[in-house]
């Protein structure tokens, strides 16, 4: 059914989502985890990913279970701070709720998805012998076959080539790590600075939206740890607030 297909789990105590049957990975297909090898699938939920003095995931259980490519984007998703049983919703509407529209949606993605996986071989010469039959300098020829062939001398490519220590680029670490940051500023009533705290976090799934909900939800413990009683709150993404 295409409702099965589509919903997922949001996490909450974890101990109702299986890591491996179960859609609750948001931005990947199909939205279920892939172990490393075929040995290591059971039927372990997720509260067994979650270290329970910490309340945070386990790093290392998910980086020794969970494929590599996987196991960034699950150590990114934000857990509740508070105690709550998880939840099934319909992640292609903004209220979570199933729509017919989207389900057609969906139904269509899987479709043109099938038919890019079938394609051949020949569908790829095809492709090629039209590329170099292409009435522009031969240099963009060659440009594009070395993009499409991963041939470019860029920092990724020299890496995989154990040319370079790291994949990253020495001038923009941070943009290019898979990490996010988040800054929190407290001021009185008179507009002056009482306390700052900036973090980097692994990039999240969902944008800018999700990483400004996380930057409320960490003024929110921030306030709560230093006492204060009485807040306004002010951010760029008005939904995150309003919700």
């Amino acid at each position: 059914m295409v409702v099965e297909k589509g919903m997922m789990w949001r996490i909450g105590d974890g101990n109702r989502i299986r890591v491996f049957y179960d859609n609750w990975i948001l931005g990947v297909f199909p939205l279920k985890a892939i172990a490393r090898t075929q040995e290591l699938i059971d039927d372990c939920v997720i509260s067994s990913l979650i270290d329970t003095d910490t309340g945070e995931w386990n790093e290392q259980m998910i980086d020794h279970l969970i494929s590599p490519f996987l196991a960034q984007r699950i150590k990114a998703i934000p857990l509740c701070k508070t105690r709550q049983e998880d939840c099934i919703l319909w992640p292609r509407s903004r209220d979570e709720n199933y729509i017919v529209k989207t389900g057609y949606q969906l139904l269509g993605e899987i479709e043109n998805r099938d038919v890019a996986s079938s394609s051949s071989q020949a569908t790829q010469r095809q492709f090629w012998n039209s590329m170099w039959k292409l009435d522009v300098p031969n240099k963009i020829k060659k440009f594009c076959w070395r993009a499409c062939t991963k041939s470019l001398p860029i920092a990724k490519n020299l890496y995989r080539k154990r040319v370079l220590d790291s994949p990253l680029c020495s001038s923009c670490v941070f943009s290019n790590s898979d990490e996010a940051g988040l800054g929190v500023v407290v001021r009185n009533k008179k507009g002056e600075v009482m306390v700052s705290l900036a973090e980097k976090l692994i990039l999240p799934y969902g944008g800018v939206e999700v990483i400004e909900a996380m930057a409320a939800r960490r003024a929110i413990h921030l306030a709560v740890e230093l006492g204060f009683r009485k807040c306004i709150f002010e951010g760029i993404q008005k939904l995150c607030l309003k919700h």
